[in-house]
């Protein structure tokens, strides 16, 4: 009975050995990470910060938002200075878009090329408009508020941006920024469409 009872513990205690040296050999105090102890690795396959790649995917959207809400003024304002404003930012965001998509390429990241449903709203809530109307809802809406955020957007990427080249392109682009928004306020019906308080002095947030 005695000898069977050994025999039982023998195999037990050789049991547990395997199964400790099949473990992975950890360093004193080190601990096995739970999932939720894990670093957060989702972010990281582009090569590119947290930062940069919201950064990056921010400025897509809004210069994709603004290119679109451009071309329906060149199409619909009866402004003939609004109009040739929005003409030229078609132009330039066309531009502007074509060297984001590369330098996102460049870092492995590929920007979407769709709209947030919000903003796909807010553009038709524009073409169902006419006349003063659709003037002033898009030089509200582009002129003044989507340069006023871009101008945070670019400036906040040029300090804080972790990524030389990102770095580099935001700082490139910010007085581009600054001066959408000087050319729509100086813009000779902007008198008549600027209201409160899209065109008033505190910082303007979200879309």
């Amino acid at each position: 009975m005695k000898h069977t009872n050994y025999h039982r513990a023998s195999l037990a205690l050789t049991s547990l050995v395997l199964a400790l040296q099949a473990q992975p050999v950890l360093a004193q105090g080190e601990i096995t990470p739970s999932p939720s102890m894990r670093p957060d690795t989702s972010v990281s396959s582009s090569g590119l910060s947290a930062v940069d790649r919201t950064f990056l995917l921010r400025a897509s959207a809004d210069e994709l938002f603004e290119l679109e809400m451009s071309r329906l003024a060149a199409e619909k304002s009866t402004a003939p200075d609004l109009q040739a404003y929005a003409k030229k930012l078609v132009e330039q965001h066309l531009a502007v878009q074509q060297e984001l998509a590369g330098l996102a390429q460049s870092k492995g990241l590929t920007l979407p090329n769709t709209l947030s449903a919000a903003r796909q709203r807010e553009i038709m809530s524009l073409q169902s408009l006419s006349g003063d109307d659709f003037d002033r809802q898009y030089f509200q809406s582009v002129g003044l508020r989507a340069h006023r955020q871009n101008i945070s957007l670019f400036s906040d990427a040029s300090l804080r941006s972790q990524d030389p080249d990102v770095r580099a392109w935001a700082n490139k682009m910010l007085p581009a920024q600054e001066q959408h928004l000087s050319d729509a306020r100086a813009l000779p019906s902007a008198g008549r469409l600027t209201y409160t308080p899209f065109d008033s002095s505190a910082p303007q947030t979200g879309m």
